[in-house]
């Protein structure tokens, strides 16, 4: 019994992957509904976190996180993220 917990709940990678799927798998957001978009930001800082937490680093993959994110946003969520990254100018993904 000891073995088989071992092995379903100390398996790196299926934590990771069950993680990370967690992410991918999240319904696009409706940024008119405030509860849609918290649950997605809420969702990723809970998997980020746990994916730290086994060793592994997030802390390069800003790009990429950003990346998936924007892709979940619905048109107006969109644009007023663009307008953001206009209006600082900055390193933003």
């Amino acid at each position: 019994a000891w073995s088989l917990l071992k092995q379903r709940y100390d398996n790196k990678r299926i934590l990771f992957t069950t993680q990370w799927d967690r992410i991918l798998d999240r319904p696009n957001v409706n940024s008119n509904n405030a509860e849609s978009v918290r649950l997605l930001l809420d969702t990723t800082n809970e998997c980020l976190n746990a994916i730290d937490s086994l060793g592994i680093s997030t802390e390069d993959a800003d790009p990429f996180i950003a990346r998936i994110i924007v892709r979940k946003l619905d048109k107006e969520g969109l644009k007023l993220y663009e307008q953001t990254v206009k209006k600082t100018k900055s390193n933003n993904y």
